[in-house]
């Protein structure tokens, strides 16, 4: 029962609401402002990991999230400047 309940959570509502969420950003904001934050996914697997699963991160793992956070920042504040 517990696989069909995380098959239905991940097919529907995760990948679901995903796409909606999506879709409706890309309808109301240029493709330019909105692709970046697909960079995002990454970081949110990694926190959804340890939220939920309890995984452990290295150092190195946070160090790299880090960078990557900072460089996402740097390009959505780089093209608000245009």
């Amino acid at each position: 029962m517990q696989t069909w309940i995380s098959l239905l959570y991940l097919g529907v509502i995760a990948n679901g609401l995903g796409y909606w969420i999506w879709a409706h950003m890309l309808a109301r904001y240029p493709v330019s402002r909105i692709a970046p934050f697909s960079l995002g996914v990454p970081i949110v697997g990694m926190a959804a990991g340890i939220i939920i699963l309890g995984e452990s991160v290295s150092m190195l793992q946070w160090i790299g999230a880090a960078l990557f956070m900072f460089a996402l920042l740097f390009i959505v504040t780089a093209s608000l400047k245009k």
